[in-house]
C-alpha cells in the first residue's frame, strides 16, 4: 500500500512538473520602446487641436497556446500628448500613463527568418501624471485640480514581424493604432462641454527583443 501511495505521489510530481515545464516554454519575456504620435480628437465645434510627438517603454509577455495564436500582456510607461485651442485659449496635454495591453496576437508560419503577425484587444491604462499647460496661463485660484481622467481604456490594432535570431531570441518590429474608448480629458474645465468627446489617441512604432 506504501509503496503504491509512493508511487502515485512521484507520479503526480512528474505530471506537474511536465505541465510547467511545457507551459514554460510556451511564454516569451522581452522588452520595448515606443515612439509615438499622438493627437487629442474632439468632436467639440470650433475647436481646434494638434499632436505631439511622444515616447513609451515596457515590457512584453507572451503565452504562445498555439502554434500561430498568441496572448500578448505586459506593462507600457508612455506619454500621450495633443493641443486644443478653445476660444483664446491654448491647452496643452502631456499626461503619463501606466497600461496594461490584453491582446490577441495571429502569426504566420516562419518565411525564412521572419514571421508576420496581427494583433488587437483592449489597454487599460491609468494616470501617472497631469502634464496640462496654458497660454495664457490660468490663475491657480481658477485651477481643477487635475484636467485629466484617472482611467482610460484603448482600442488596440497593429501589425507586426518579427526576425529570429536563432534560439529562443527574436526582435520585434509592430506599428498599431490605439483609440481611446472614451474621454481622457475632464470635462469639468469650465471651457468644454460634456456633450462632446476628448480623447487622446496615438499611433505607435515600437521596436522590441524577446527573450
Amino acid at each position: 500500500m506504501n509503496v503504491t501511495r509512493s508511487n502515485m505521489v512521484l507520479a503526480l510530481f512528474f505530471i506537474l512538473g511536465s505541465t510547467a515545464s511545457a507551459l514554460s516554454q510556451n511564454f516569451k519575456f522581452g522588452i520595448h520602446a515606443t515612439p509615438i504620435v499622438s493627437y487629442l480628437s474632439t468632436d467639440m465645434p470650433k475647436a481646434e487641436t494638434g499632436g505631439k510627438l511622444q515616447f513609451g517603454f515596457g515590457g512584453i509577455v507572451e503565452y504562445r497556446f498555439a502554434e500561430q495564436y498568441a496572448i500578448s500582456s505586459g506593462f507600457e510607461v508612455i506619454n500621450r500628448g495633443g493641443e486644443l485651442q478653445v476660444n483664446d485659449t491654448l491647452s496643452d496635454y502631456n499626461p503619463g500613463y501606466l497600461q496594461f495591453p490584453i491582446l490577441l496576437k495571429m502569426r504566420t508560419r516562419e518565411f525564412g527568418y521572419f514571421t508576420y503577425s496581427a494583433e488587437f484587444g483592449l489597454v487599460p491604462a491609468f494616470r501617472t501624471s497631469d502634464g496640462v499647460t496654458f497660454d495664457p496661463e490660468i490663475p491657480n485660484n481658477q485651477r481643477l485640480d487635475s484636467y485629466v481622467n484617472f482611467f482610460n481604456t484603448i482600442f488596440r490594432f497593429g501589425i507586426g514581424a518579427e526576425y529570429s535570431l536563432g534560439g529562443e531570441s527574436s526582435i520585434l518590429v509592430s506599428l498599431t493604432y490605439n483609440r481611446s474608448l472614451f474621454d481622457n480629458i475632464r470635462a469639468e474645465d469650465p471651457r468644454l462641454n460634456e456633450r462632446f468627446n476628448y480623447r487622446l489617441d496615438y499611433v505607435a512604432l515600437s521596436f522590441g527583443f524577446l527573450f
